[in-house]
């Protein structure tokens, strides 16, 4: 009786059928069981409008982070931070 040996450095492969699809021996993914949930940035309920809430709940983000940002944003970049801020109030839909 002949023995034979497995080698572990030679890969094995599944017997495959000679007149099987190629997609026959794949496993089917499931493509709507692992996406991700669908993310919208929405304006919250807030001091002024809402806009940073609604940022900090679309970033997973205290809002309170985003406000104290917002605020540096704001005075650093004097013309620019507060017409992004209205412009995100007029453009982003209340939750």
């Amino acid at each position: 009786m002949t023995e034979q040996i497995h080698d572990p450095s030679t890969p094995t492969t599944p017997p495959t059928t000679p007149h099987a699809p190629p997609h026959a021996q794949q496993p089917h993914p499931q493509p709507f069981a692992q996406q991700p949930p669908y993310r919208r940035l929405v304006r919250t309920d807030g001091p002024l409008a809402g806009v940073c809430g609604g940022v900090g709940v679309y970033l997973g983000v205290d809002p309170t982070v985003v406000r104290v940002l917002a605020a540096l944003a704001m005075v650093l970049t004097l013309p620019l931070g507060p017409i992004v801020y209205l412009v995100l109030w007029a453009v982003v839909p209340r939750a």
